[in-house]
């Protein structure tokens, strides 16, 4: 059976069919993916970074942080998929470490 978004809208929010409700969690988390990664890509040479003479406190520290919370926040799964994007665009430079050399 094959479900379209009339059916969606007809049968309502809280019944959705179990198969598409799990395929809409996965749309969420995947576009939060994107906008996270691509955000971060854009904002990153443009906004204040946190630097001191020894230390550097990458994006992709703050997105951990912010994602370890989130186990007792319960949040949705667009905004997961939004910090998760952050923390694996700062994984992807060379200097990603704490220290400055």
């Amino acid at each position: 059976m094959e479900i379209t978004h009339l059916d969606v809208w007809r049968v309502g929010i809280g019944k959705k069919p179990k198969e598409f409700y799990e395929g809409t969690l996965m749309l969420d988390y995947s576009m939060g993916l994107i906008f996270g990664y691509s955000g971060a890509k854009f904002l990153t040479p443009r906004v204040p970074q946190l630097k001191t003479k020894k230390y550097h406190l990458h994006h992709w520290m703050w997105a951990s942080l912010i994602l370890t919370s989130f186990v007792f926040l319960k949040p949705s799964d667009a905004a997961i998929g939004i910090f998760t994007g952050v923390a694996l665009e700062g994984l992807s430079y060379i200097n990603w470490g704490l220290k400055r050399c």
